[in-house]
């Protein structure tokens, strides 16, 4: 018999072998399509004002046609810190039941403090950096500031803070003469820099082995790039290197300048281009008649691609944000967190964190 049940056997697991491999592959196809579907929750909504547990906004004639309001925020464990720029203090609320558990207002003695970022350097211990006397304010829930940013490490306009996971502390500070990643360790020694002469508001990431990402300004329809930066401890400090550079393919974004979200623990990407909606064209805004329909004009937007670690695109998504210079966050499972607020009607409604994840 030519079919043995043996060879019965062998042929049918061949089979199933295949067909596993080859509807793999279809699937890993399918991701290039760009068919990842993201769909948003609102985690947090917070009324504008200056009372308790508000947040603060500028509005008016002699400013923009939005409201500008909270700079940052950070996801800790169970909580959500944050920072009311506006209203000169930070908060801190529950995550699941949004309600306000603490507000710090950092004592230091000196007037118009302004922040722009935080970053939990300790259990309950908060690292700062403040905007107009341009220093680093490291503080507990009490506001008892236990720091305050000397000449070893100046600051000019920081407007993200990364805790990497060797506990250094990364600053991207894209001052007006000094566009550089400030390296610190939990005792606020300064510990080197990497300056990046391309540096904007949120341009800058860490990935999961620290390295730091940093996305090129492009021009017209050419696809986004970014540069991967690796340190070295050499004698207490930290030298760096530019190790590759990752070509962002097959993006979908109008012509302009780019911010990186975050990166997840998958290596993808998410890099997003952000306007008021009128900016877009209609076949951009066509993809999302939803979110486009229910958007004001006075909205700032932000559509979002996310790549691969070859850096093939994979999908893409539409969102509200705000004018926050980091108005986003990415965590290692790849949910992307979204300072939004209802522009057009500031001060009525509410300054809102979304949570954007794959269906």
């Amino acid at each position: 018999m030519i079919f043995s049940n043996h060879n019965l056997k062998k042929t049918l697991i061949l089979l199933i072998v295949t067909v596993l491999v080859f509807s793999s592959h279809i699937n890993l196809i399918g991701k290039g399509t760009g068919k990842l579907n993201f769909t948003g929750k609102v985690v947090l909504s917070i009324p504008f004002g200056r009372g308790d547990g508000k947040i603060g906004y500028l509005n008016g004639p002699e400013h923009t046609p939005y409201p500008e309001a909270a700079q940052a925020f950070r996801l800790l464990k169970k909580r959500i810190l944050v920072v009311d720029t506006i209203n000169q203090r930070l908060i801190m609320f529950d995550s699941k039941t949004g309600k306000r558990l603490s507000t710090m207002w950092p004592n230091t003695e000196t007037k118009n403090s302004y922040y722009s970022a935080v970053i939990e350097v300790n259990n309950d211990l908060f690292l700062a950096p403040e905007l107009v006397h341009r220093a680093l304010h490291l503080f507990n829930i009490a506001g008892k500031v236990k720091y305050i940013g000397d000449k070893t490490c100046p600051v000019d306009d920081i407007t993200s803070i990364f805790m990497g996971k060797n506990d250094l502390i990364y600053l991207a500070d894209k001052g007006l003469t000094e566009k550089k990643v400030k390296v610190l360790n939990r005792e606020m020694e300064f510990l080197g820099s990497l300056s990046l002469p391309d540096m904007s508001a949120q341009s800058v990431a860490l990935d999961a082995d620290d390295n730091i990402c940093s996305i090129i300004t492009r021009l017209d329809k050419e696809d986004p790039s970014i540069n991967i930066y690796s340190s070295k401890k050499i004698e207490n400090k930290f030298k760096f290197k530019k190790n590759s550079t990752l070509k962002l393919k097959g993006n979908t974004f109008p012509p302009g300048r780019c911010g990186l979200s975050g990166i997840d623990s998958a290596g993808n990407y998410y890099v997003f281009w952000s306007a008021l909606k009128s900016y877009f064209d209609k076949k951009n805004q066509a993809k999302f008649p939803d979110y486009v329909k229910k958007t004001s004009e006075l909205q700032p937007v932000a559509l979002f691609n996310v790549f691969d670690k070859k850096g093939i695109f994979i999908g893409e998504f539409f969102a509200p944000v705000s004018t926050s210079p980091a108005s986003t966050v990415v965590t290692p499972d790849g949910e992307v967190y979204v300072m939004d607020y209802d522009a057009a009607g500031a001060p009525k409604g509410n300054f809102k964190i979304k949570k954007y994840f794959r269906k």
